[in-house]
């Protein structure tokens, strides 16, 4: 799932997930509240990639809201941001978020960093990732 309020990166990343994986299908949703019901109704998505600066609801508050909740509390979520601020990555580490990934503006670039962090989470790591380690 990638909650993102802006289309074009919403486009790109559907696009850089499609090159990784044919098979893979990403639920892109340009809102938190949208996507609070979504989860709230059943949807479980493997992933969870959230995008910071939106107009209806901070991604901190969305990733906070989905941290509290017994049914979806646990799906891992990457930070999906443009800011490269450390406050931004060490909040995302605090809050619960399984990583950080600044968005890149190159689609192979984005295609190689989300596949790292699709197979890192999906292999079973626990540990907070940002891409700013590599």
């Amino acid at each position: 799932m990638l909650i993102d309020d802006d289309d074009d990166d919403r486009m790109l990343f559907s696009m850089a997930l499609e090159m990784i994986n044919k098979a893979a299908t990403c639920t892109a949703i340009d809102n938190c509240f949208e996507a609070l019901e979504l989860l709230s109704s059943g949807v479980r998505p493997d992933i969870i990639f959230l995008d910071l600066n939106m107009p209806s609801m901070h991604g901190f508050d969305c990733l906070q809201l989905i941290r509290q909740s017994p049914d979806f509390g646990t799906i891992p979520v990457v930070i999906y941001s443009t800011s490269g601020y450390s406050v931004d990555i060490e909040k995302a580490r605090d809050l619960n978020a399984a990583g950080y990934l600044k968005k890149q503006s190159d689609l192979d670039a984005l295609c190689l960093k989300v596949k790292k962090f699709i197979d890192y989470i999906l292999e079973g790591n626990n540990d907070y990732i940002s891409d700013t380690q590599w």
